[in-house]
């Protein structure tokens, strides 16, 4: 989580202000992995903070991570009933944790939370989202689909699971293969995001390149770009054959003084 945390900062810190929705990002994956550092040092602090603000951060980062999506995508949804639901997450957890302690009841509570979110997110990045932008946010959506299944087995799993069982750390040997589905899951996200942002950057770098080709071309004058260090062609609209009577293909790759010395373009 930590790692994943430092590649999506140092993602942050190459796009900046870019793409919206970056920051969001950025904060969410430092809000689940806060989470996770408490969740880990429950041994050491109290049951509020390694039990209740450290799932209500996971889960609160979820959130965050589908309004930066959103944001990312250009797709903005009504997030109400997703704060309603971290409201309702906090009362049953602290019910769990303190009046009727039960970690099943706690690890259905969470599992079914993200099931909920996992599907939103899902459902923005293989099917809200625009046809060309989903061929970029698809990788994604697959992450959070697996997701979402993963943790739909997983309530199936608690349903089955001995009541008796009171440490998470101590759980049968099923919890241990839902742990490290999810460790697996994290990296393919980190890593799906910067592709994705990747994939981007290419598409907007295309978009840009095929606008200034259309403008170059479609103007009314003579444009010829060329090296500064030996003045050779590289690139001619085609007004050039309009008004000088030359083939674009006649002049690149030649030095830009030779039409002029000739008297071909300017007499």
């Amino acid at each position: 989580m930590i790692v994943n945390l430092i590649l999506i900062g140092s993602l942050y810190l190459q796009i900046k202000k870019r793409f919206p929705g970056t920051f969001l990002i950025l904060l969410s994956f430092f809000m689940s992995a806060t989470g996770n550092v408490l969740v880990f040092l429950r041994s050491s602090i109290p049951d509020l903070f390694s039990i209740i603000v450290a799932n209500v951060l996971i889960v609160s980062s979820t959130v965050i991570l589908l309004i930066g999506f959103e944001r990312f995508v250009e797709k903005k949804g009504i997030q109400i009933q997703n704060y309603m639901l971290i409201v309702i997450f906090f009362l049953v957890h602290s019910y769990f944790t303190f009046i009727k302690p039960d970690l099943n009841a706690r690890g259905m509570n969470l599992s079914l939370v993200y099931v909920i979110l996992s599907f939103q997110i899902a459902f923005l990045m293989l099917k809200r989202t625009s046809v060309v932008m989903r061929k970029i946010t698809s990788p994604v959506g697959i992450v959070f689909f697996a997701v979402c299944t993963i943790q739909i087995f997983h309530i199936f799993s608690i349903w089955q699971r001995d009541s008796s069982v009171l440490n998470y750390f101590k759980s049968e040997s099923s919890e241990a293969f839902y742990l490290l589905a999810w460790e697996i899951i994290i990296i393919f996200l980190a890593y799906n995001i910067i592709l994705m942002y990747n994939k981007r950057l290419v598409l907007d770098l295309s978009v840009q390149e095929e606008k200034f080709s259309k403008a170059f071309h479609a103007a009314p004058f003579i444009i010829m770009l060329s090296k500064l260090k030996d003045g050779e062609v590289f690139e001619v609209n085609k007004s050039v054959q309009s008004i000088a009577g030359y083939q674009p293909n006649e002049l690149i790759s030649r030095p830009l003084k030779s039409p002029f010395e000739s008297g071909g373009l300017i007499k």
